[in-house]
């Protein structure tokens, strides 16, 4: 029947598509912990996680408040990282969002789980979010959007991934 075929060749794209930004997302926030400008900034990153995104629920209750694509962490600070192939002014805006959201989670952690539940543990002690948005290429509008709202921006760089400074 090729209306099942097309369903299932739909299916598969979707599959193929999630992978790659799932990669994606690991691969940026593996980056930002090893990135010579961050480092020099936020001293010894480690990652929450092993790099892969957490979730993050209302303590009690079963939906998801929010997920976050990368954390990325030294002794007090929290880099968020929001990783989209070509953000936009928009994608910006949503991570200034999120963070203030993961504001809460690290004020009051005993209100929140997540998913794995190991990381929250890795949040202990934190107070600072630093959010972080990472892509390919980024318009002149959106880096100055996101300079102006303390965003930092990594991208390719020829060598892999670099924070701008």
């Amino acid at each position: 029947n090729p209306a099942d075929e097309l369903r299932e060749d739909v299916s598969v794209l979707k599959g193929g598509e999630k992978n790659r930004a799932t990669g994606l997302e690991q691969q940026t926030t593996k980056a930002l912990a090893s990135d010579h400008t961050l480092q020099h900034k936020h001293g010894t990153l480690s990652l929450v996680n092993g790099g892969e995104s957490v979730e993050f629920k209302v303590a009690g209750i079963s939906d998801i408040a929010f997920e976050v694509d990368g954390l990325v962490r030294n002794s007090k600070e929290l880099l968020l990282n929001s990783v989209k192939w070509t953000p936009k002014d928009e994608d910006v805006r949503q991570l200034c969002d999120t963070a203030v959201r993961l504001c809460r989670v690290l004020k009051n952690p005993s209100d929140y789980e997540t998913v794995p539940e190991s990381a929250l543990a890795e949040l202990d002690g934190l107070t600072d979010v630093v959010p972080v948005l990472s892509g390919f290429s980024f318009a002149p509008s959106v880096k100055l959007l996101a300079k102006s709202k303390n965003v930092t921006c990594a991208h390719t760089d020829g060598n892999g991934y670099a924070a701008d400074q």
